[in-house]
């Protein structure tokens, strides 16, 4: 029997529409990547302001950006194809609205760009011709196949040669990643340049994605949240328009998010690693007195095995990997951070404290293990317990009152 789901609907383009928009958006991260790690000098990031994303610059100039996707049937982009002409139109009406006020004007498409020296296509190249007007300081000066093209888009366009070659002399034609497997792209060839997100798994990073996508959406919509649009006079001042700054993206907005999405939370330095990393049977004297005065006895062998077994693997991460030494740090002192959290919630009146602080300790370490792993740098339970029992050996750990060692310390 013949049903509404058994097959595509490829009368209707709006799924394609939406895909569309979610690879502009997509771009959108990729600039975000730019602003955070400083590759060029933007602060914010403006999300369908003028142009489908601004970037604005430290000097109070900007880059106008204009994303386009195109199916691989239509070919390469030449100059005369409409949505390469009403993008140049919109740049050159940019340019004369804010004179002295936009930098450069990107062209970016997932297709490729005609460069063609066939004689009846030639001029038809973007390529050709933005090189040739960088050459020269006129459009009196172009020749050719140059000045054909030129006339082509100046015709097309239907704007002032003059305002025409300022504006062709600023733009550049960029490829963006591919319209079939930009997430993937994005999520495993930009988003890693971020220090935060550096290690983390398929998973964490695609979340993170996800997160900028929407971000840059609500940025992207006339739709305003803040509260304060409800007391902002229509006369008021357009720099205080809650709407208009809704869709400002600053670089805290995007740490922000990466943290939120991820739950990252604080990184402690790589000089807060404490421990020596020495991977030996050495009797563990320190960790079996103390585990015995705090009534563990029973759990002194299966304590001293994982304390072995998370040195060895901190050892090899601290010494394979480039933030390795980091990542030491940071299991460490979330470990101590959350024994410390279990002692101090204990019964004073429980006589031994060990059982209850222990059984405490593990249910929180699973927790991050299952739950917040990215906290740990995506250590594995057996590590962190295994820290723990580091942490008791090393007399910053104490499953009782404190008492003298002996000369174990």
């Amino acid at each position: 029997m013949s049903s509404p789901i058994n097959s595509r609907d490829q009368t209707d383009p709006g799924d394609q529409v939406i895909r569309k928009f979610r690879y502009q958006h997509a771009y959108g991260v990729i600039l975000s990547v730019i602003m955070i790690n400083k590759d060029r000098p933007y602060r914010a990031i403006w999300c369908e302001q003028h142009e489908d994303l601004l970037a604005e610059r430290e000097d109070d100039t900007f880059d106008a950006y204009q994303v386009k996707t195109r199916k691989a049937e239509n070919g390469l982009w030449k100059i005369t194809d409409e949505p390469f002409v009403k993008s140049i139109k919109r740049f050159v009406d940019f340019d004369m609205k804010f004179p002295d006020k936009i930098r450069r004007f990107y062209f970016v498409s997932n297709a490729e760009y005609s460069n063609s020296d066939a004689k009846k296509s030639s001029y038809l190249s973007p390529v050709k011709l933005l090189a040739a007007v960088r050459t020269t300081k006129t459009k009196k000066d172009l020749q050719g196949d140059a000045a054909k093209g030129f006339e082509a888009l100046r015709t097309a366009t239907k704007q002032p040669e003059d305002d025409l070659f300022l504006v062709l002399s600023r733009v550049e034609l960029v490829n963006g990643p591919t319209e079939r497997a930009f997430e993937d792209e994005i999520c495993q060839r930009h988003l890693p340049r971020i220090k935060e997100c550096q290690g983390l798994t398929p998973k964490s990073l695609n979340r993170i994605f996800n997160s900028l996508i929407t971000l840059i959406e609500c940025a992207a919509d006339v739709q305003c949240s803040d509260p304060l649009r409800h007391i902002f006079g229509i006369t008021s001042s357009d720099e205080d328009d809650p709407v208009l700054l809704g869709k400002r993206i600053l670089r805290e907005h995007i740490i922000n998010n990466n943290r939120e999405a991820c739950d990252l939370g604080v990184k402690y330095p790589e000089e807060l690693a404490t421990l020596n990393l020495n991977p030996s049977d050495k009797g563990h004297n320190v960790l079996k007195k103390k585990m015995e005065r705090g009534g563990l006895w029973m759990q002194f062998e299966a304590m001293r095995r994982q304390a072995l077994t998370a040195e060895a693997a901190l050892l090899e991460v601290a010494s394979r990997t480039a933030d390795g030494k980091q990542t030491v740090s940071q299991v460490e002192n979330v470990v101590l951070s959350e024994c410390a959290d279990a002692r101090l919630r204990i019964d004073p009146q429980a006589n031994p404290i060990g059982p209850p602080m222990l059984i405490d300790v593990q249910d929180r370490l699973k927790r991050i293990a299952k739950e917040g792993s990215s906290k740990v740098n995506y250590q594995p339970y057996e590590v962190l317990v295994g820290m723990a029992g580091m942490l008791t050996e090393a007399c910053k750990v104490w499953w009782s009152e404190k008492f003298e060692l002996e000369g174990d310390q």
